[in-house]
């Protein structure tokens, strides 16, 4: 396979990891050579996940005066990470918790392990313990409450898995926190999560993460590099448990778990130049450098079923009389109803539309037997969920698609397309009096249109049966050339570089 080149952070110096590295038995990660994806995580636990298990308190407190110190002013104080308060180790532990990072009422709150592994517990200022709850992690956008190193408010765009509130550490340990939560679920992804505070993770899916929780957790990690701290609490706890935090050990092992080398064989032991946080992966078309752009541009409207695939990405317009606009992500719900609402005014020139606001929801049809499934994401491509009709009539994004009232019949022609959830959910319709989208089994509303992005394919099919000598070549958002034709091509996005054509990218469900 080629692998054409990424732009990387060169200015981080790769020798500041050595270190890292030098109290790590020797051969102790030998058996993650050349795996990757969850292969890589599963074989990363069942190197760590045996360990000595510490019991909860007074020996808790214990192991902090080794893990989680730190002379201010003279004096040695616990290092609390949740707040600026320096609490001396001879005062005891006054107004503060012992607080577990991943909130242990994400597994019920048993006494098991996990609610004892050091690697998640720190000494913390009780307030700030308690003002954090069990909510994730998350960039903050509405702030709540903070002391300055925690915050906690409503998410940004994006995050907090459909919970209102997120907590967000201070830069110093954002990457901290990130490595910590990769650690917790690579060791204990098979206990009993509680798909109900499954705001961050999906035990089903394979990555155990949620895509936005992926996006932030690589982001902190490659923003906030392994500290001196980290490494020098990742050899305290290893005289305790008897374990090791890999993501601390090789902080690159994150980037072939879940991120920029995720396609490619792990070895351990080189030196990790962090990806770029803000553009983590480059891939340059050979035949024309320019990056692929993000899914918006020209649209153009769908006139049959026939050109439905599961290749393409579509938009959908509500035809008002007074104004056109495009469904969008944005979600709203009340006591009686949930809807997507609009976006704001698009222009149609004929058949055609561009220009899209930014929180324009782009639908991926899948087929589902005689109906079809849609998985919604944003311009940019961040996943929204899977477009859904609950009984009450509550159109929303569900988190799989094997959840409830995901499918639906699909029709179209020259003057409408219509998304179905059956006669009692009824149709997906634009309400123009009261702008949003959804769903009406009986009153009368106005119409949607489906238009399909222009410079996409036409199916995998057609591109895939190409005459050979003009033939895509077909490459991952890493670079990586894949042999594979498109139809032998496994969920994901990829680029597309065809000679003499500009490279565009294609999602296969």
């Amino acid at each position: 396979m080629k692998r054409l080149s990424s732009i990387m952070l060169a200015a981080i110096c790769s020798g500041f990891f050595s270190g890292a590295w030098a109290s790590v038995p020797e051969g102790y990660y030998d058996t993650l050579t050349g795996l990757n994806g969850s292969r890589l995580r599963k074989a990363a636990k069942a190197i760590v996940r045996d360990h000595t298990v510490v019991s909860y308190g007074d020996n808790t407190w214990d192991a902090f005066k080794s893990t989680d110190t730190r002379f201010v002013n003279g004096q040695n104080c616990w290092w609390d990470m949740y707040s600026y308060d320096n609490v001396t180790v001879a005062s005891g532990h006054p107004g503060m918790n012992i607080e577990h990072s991943v909130a242990n009422s994400w597994w019920g709150g048993s006494k098991n392990d996990a609610y004892k592994d050091l690697f998640h517990l720190n000494p913390s200022n009780s307030d700030a313990n308690s003002r954090k709850s069990n909510y994730p992690l998350g960039e903050v956008a509405t702030v709540k409450w903070t002391n300055g190193a925690t915050t906690v408010g409503t998410p940004v765009y994006g995050q907090g898995g459909g919970n209102g509130y997120v907590y967000e550490p201070c830069d110093e340990y954002k990457g901290d926190f990130a490595r910590v939560f990769m650690y917790m679920f690579t060791v204990y992804d098979d206990i009993n999560w509680d798909s109900a505070k499954g705001w961050m993770f999906d035990k089903a899916n394979d990555d155990i993460f949620k895509p936005w929780a992926i996006e932030l957790l690589l982001k902190w990690h490659r923003q906030d590099p392994v500290s001196e701290k980290e490494i020098a609490r990742n050899e305290a706890i290893y005289k305790i448990q008897h374990n090791r935090n890999p993501y601390i050990d090789s902080p690159e092992l994150a980037e072939f778990v879940w991120g920029a080398y995720k396609d490619q064989g792990y070895q351990y032991g080189g030196d990790y130049v962090p990806v770029d946080p803000v553009d983590p992966v480059d891939p340059v078309d050979p035949t024309d450098p320019s990056d692929p752009q993000p899914t918006n541009g020209e649209w153009i409207r769908v006139l049959n079923i026939g050109e439905i695939n599961e290749i393409d990405s579509y938009v959908l317009i509500g035809l008002g009389d007074r104004k056109t606009t495009a469904m969008s992500v944005d979600y709203k719900s009340t006591n009686t109803s949930g809807y997507l609402l609009p976006t704001d005014q698009v222009t149609l020139s004929g058949d055609k539309v561009a220009d899209l606001p930014d929180n324009t929801a782009v639908l991926h049809f899948v087929k589902s037997g005689a109906d079809y499934k849609a998985k919604i994401t944003d311009l940019k491509g961040t996943e929204q969920g899977w477009l859904s009709c609950t009984a009450e009539k509550k159109l929303q994004y569900a988190n799989a698609s094997t959840d409830a009232n995901t499918s639906f019949s699909l029709s179209v022609s020259a003057s409408r397309s219509d998304i179905g959830f059956g006669s009692t959910f009824g149709t997906l319709n634009f309400n123009e009096s009261s702008p949003r989208f959804t769903t009406y089994a009986k009153s009368p509303q106005k119409p949607t249109a489906l238009f399909r992005k222009s410079d996409e394919a036409t199916g995998v099919g057609s591109v895939a049966s190409a005459d050979s000598a003009v033939a895509p070549r077909i490459f991952t958002l890493q670079g990586v050339e894949v042999n594979a034709s498109l139809g032998e091509l496994t969920p994901g996005i990829y680029i597309l570089v065809t000679p003499g054509q500009p490279a565009r990218k294609i999602i296969k469900q």
